[in-house]
């Protein structure tokens, strides 16, 4: 049971970090009406389902959790989770997060809505181990859109749904393309762990489906600018590339003798050896741009100098990515000029 100065507490973290960490992010008609009265308010009028984490007598963050009840009786939620802001990486949050789902333990299910937007928070989240469903809605509450993620019990197996797969594949390398600005002919790396995108472990629950999914988003995108697809194979191949023909050739790459599956090569370098019009696999390429979805370690095949791109977005499913763009080195001593 919650004391008094408890609720009065969490209702001064929610009105905080509502301030702090969300103009921007939701409306400002919706925030100027979240003031500390209205908060107490709403603190009052619910005090079961909270757990409350205290600096000595102070309140610094609480976690709302519970059920939908009839809605959907065999999920659990994670409703809330605030923390003032000067709390921020001492591990408050991450507590409470374990707290609140042994609290849902018994749920076959449990699940979180987040802000689209609120890309701080999808990566703490990701971190607890919640991966995103592909469900999204928009709230007319805060006028903004809301993704629903997932505490999945086996991290291999994830209601993902492929479509929103190939939407954010396709958006990343859209916007790695443009900020690269290759010309014809150009070569872009791609890694890719559908395990990861899947919300699995690297190596451990390959998806053909899924890296199919990633595939069919991102390589039009690369084809229609008149540039070629390297796709990395796993290190059971040594990391080797699929690629097309004609490219090796152009490029003087030696052409090895393997084909790639699923469980040798990786699921998205055999969807990839499926959708070429003539595939083969060299060891080493040298790239101007590349994705690594998954943390598949690309920068091997990347030509020097290689540009970290931040990306507006920065998971394809469940899976982290990182880009990049290269540049030529700048070489010569004082008298040296570049333009």
């Amino acid at each position: 049971m919650e004391t008094e100065s408890e609720i009065r507490g969490k209702a001064y973290v929610a009105w905080k970090s509502w301030h702090e960490a969300y103009p921007g992010l939701v409306s400002g008609e919706f925030l100027d009406k979240m003031t500390l009265e209205k908060c107490e308010k709403m603190a009052f009028g619910q005090t079961e389902g909270f757990l409350v984490a205290k600096d000595g007598a102070r309140v610094i963050g609480f976690l709302g959790y519970g059920d939908r009840g009839e809605e959907a009786p065999d999920t659990g939620e994670i409703f809330a989770l605030y923390v003032l802001s000067e709390y921020y990486g001492t591990g408050v949050g991450r507590k409470l997060m374990e707290a609140g789902l042994q609290k849902l333990r018994h749920y076959p299910k449990i699940t979180l809505w987040v802000l689209k937007e609120n890309k701080r928070a999808i990566r703490f989240y990701q971190k607890c181990g919640f991966v995103p469903t592909g469900e999204e809605m928009f709230s007319t509450i805060v006028s903004a859109a809301e993704i629903r993620m997932v505490y999945p019990r086996n991290k291999g197996e994830i209601d993902m749904d492929l479509s929103e797969i190939t939407v954010q594949s396709r958006q990343v390398m859209r916007e790695l393309l443009e900020r690269a600005s290759l010309t014809p002919g150009g070569l872009v790396v791609v890694g890719c762990s559908s395990s990861e995108v899947a919300g699995g472990v690297i190596g451990h629950a390959s998806s053909f489906e899924t890296a199919q999914a990633v595939l069919e988003g991102l390589y039009p995108e690369i084809v229609s600018r008149g540039l070629f697809l390297a796709a990395q194979c796993c290190e059971h191949l040594n990391r080797a590339l699929i690629v097309e023909r004609r490219l090796a050739l152009q490029r003087g790459y030696e052409i090895v003798c393997v084909v790639p599956k699923p469980k040798a090569g990786g699921s998205f370098a055999t969807a990839a050896w499926g959708a070429f019009e003539d595939p083969v696999a060299v060891e080493h390429v040298a790239a101007e741009a590349g994705l690594d979805i998954g943390l598949t370690l690309i920068g091997m095949h990347l030509r020097s100098v290689a540009v970290p791109v931040r990306l507006s977005a920065d998971t394809v499913g469940a899976a982290r990515i990182t880009a990049a763009l290269t540049r030529p080195k700048y070489i010569g001593g004082a008298r040296a000029q570049y333009e």
